[in-house]
């Protein structure tokens, strides 16, 4: 599947949830689901509206919606409710739709564990149940990239980002590498990690790498294209697809000729 076919369809995906009303989050992320992953993570709740069932609904709703207030996902809660349990007088279930406070506390109560648990169950699940014809010969084809991101300007942000030192204190923001790989069968991201923003991204890749498997292609761009990096992937039986590192030259009179623009070399262990 091509990186341009996954985006549409995951464009057509968000405008269809957008139009829809209640919770349909519930078709892809079950109730069982997200139960199993809370025992796991031991975490022990109560029975009430603001469950870490419904908040953990509300929240992906929320996050996936056009409309990300939190009056939004308020909204998809109450006509959830109203439909699936009816009384006389809906407002029964919630006092008004216009306090939105215990959503919001209910949402800081989540724990972060049990997300990335049920993040990782979804995407595995995407990519074990995808049709064989998804896949590149039959193989998992995996893509790696890295960037920066700004975060809020927060003190705890700052003493584990700081910000980048041609700023001035004060007038920057702190700033975190983000380095990840993704699924090119289904577009899900596999693994990712953060960092400092002058952390080396092809270390936090081999950080994260573990979560290839045999016969796995990764393709990333060229500061990926070291022969260490290459070496760990075969390692792993993983095979490679990287553009040339930039420091590195290459004479294409030598190698064995494979067709235009297509060569075998073969690349000596550095000392």
């Amino acid at each position: 599947m091509s990186i341009s076919i996954i985006g549409s369809s995951i464009k057509r995906l968000r405008q269809k949830f957008s139009q829809s009303i209640g919770l349909p989050i519930r078709e892809a992320l079950s109730e069982a689901e997200i139960e199993a992953a809370l025992r796991a993570e031991h975490v022990m709740y109560r029975r009430c509206l603001w469950n870490p069932i419904i908040t953990t609904w509300a929240f992906l709703s929320q996050v996936l919606d056009e409309d990300r207030t939190c009056r939004k996902a308020f909204s998809r809660v109450y006509a959830y409710l109203s439909d699936t349990q009816p009384v006389s007088d809906p407002l029964d279930l919630i006092d008004s739709q216009a306090d939105t406070g215990a959503y919001c506390k209910a949402r800081q109560r989540l724990s972060l564990d049990v997300l990335k648990r049920l993040y990782r169950s979804v995407a595995t699940h995407q990519e074990e149940t995808a049709a064989p014809e998804r896949r590149w010969c039959g193989r998992r084809v995996s893509l790696c990239d890295g960037t920066t991101v700004l975060m809020p300007d927060t003190e705890e942000n700052q003493a584990t980002y700081p910000q980048h030192p041609n700023q001035k204190p004060g007038c920057g923001f702190p700033l975190a590498k983000l380095v990840a790989i993704f699924s090119l069968t289904t577009g899900a991201l596999v693994e990712a990690i953060t960092d400092i923003w002058s952390a080396y991204e092809p270390a936090l890749l081999r950080k994260i790498s573990t979560c290839l498997k045999a016969f796995d292609v990764l393709v990333g761009d060229r500061i990926y294209c070291t022969y260490v990096d290459i070496a760990l992937l075969q390692r792993q039986q993983v095979d490679s697809v990287f553009r040339l590192h930039g420091a590195r030259k290459v004479d294409f009179r030598k190698g064995q000729r494979l067709g235009k623009n297509d060569r075998i070399f073969t690349w000596e262990k550095p000392m």
